[in-house]
């Protein structure tokens, strides 16, 4: 018999606070992750600062577990039922899901590689250049790639829990 599939929430926050919206959204994608026979893990991460020190934490933390996805939640972003499962759902090793900026302008993080856009016919993804990590999904493969390509990058936990 097949092992569960076993999602690593992970959810960094400065502050320690976490919006309520954000945590409706998350037990809710818990409960579909459930009924699919999904496995889970919440972690929070607070007050690791800056912010890129503590998603290489998370990620360092994800692959000492036996899950098979990470999926970063920032502390404060919330999403349509069904969003979370769809971000776990896409067939490629690294999704984001784009959110607006919590601006009057408008707009979202995102840069696109040109003025066209144009979705992938199978999938609806669009191929981008760089986009915001507050709502983003990582494969197990995905993440054990990048630690290969990027060894030399590597540095010491200092200032982790």
């Amino acid at each position: 018999m097949d092992k569960p599939r076993k999602i690593f929430i992970a959810i960094p926050s400065l502050s320690d606070a976490v919006k309520v919206n954000t945590m409706i959204c998350v037990l809710d994608a818990m409960c579909d992750a459930l009924i699919r026979g999904w496995a889970f893990e919440i972690h929070g991460y607070a007050g690791i600062n800056p912010i890129s020190n503590c998603r290489n934490y998370i990620l360092a933390q994800f692959l000492a577990s036996d899950c098979d996805d990470l999926v970063f939640i920032d502390d404060d972003v919330a999403w349509e039922r069904g969003a979370l499962n769809r971000l776990l759902d896409h067939p490629v090793d690294f999704v984001i899901g784009a959110y607006p900026y919590r601006s009057d302008a408008g707009g979202f993080p995102v840069r696109y590689l040109s003025e066209r856009v144009k979705s992938d016919p199978e999938t609806g993804l669009l191929e981008i250049a760089g986009g915001g990590f507050g709502f983003a999904r990582l494969t197990r493969r995905c993440a054990e790639r990048m630690v290969e390509a990027y060894a030399a990058l590597a540095y010491p936990e200092k200032g982790c829990p």
